[in-house]
């Protein structure tokens, strides 16, 4: 059984999640030409978003291609 979550716990989620999408933004302004490392860093920061990031795998498949954590 699970427990509630504390509006603490909740805002720190939120702020998880703001950064997520903040630094993803960066990674793709920042993008030249190496796809699969910015493809890399991205499937990185979308499992550090994750409530439970050290359990959580990430992957991300383009034409047949997977760039994963």
């Amino acid at each position: 059984m699970s427990h509630p979550i504390s509006t603490e716990e909740k805002l720190q989620e939120r702020i998880k999640e703001l950064s997520c999408l903040y630094n993803v933004s960066s990674v793709l302004a920042k993008h030249k030409e190496n796809t699969t490392e910015t493809l890399n860093k991205i499937a990185y920061i979308l499992k550090k978003a994750w409530r439970f990031s050290e359990a959580a795998t990430v992957e991300i498949l383009i034409h047949g291609t997977s760039y994963n954590t």
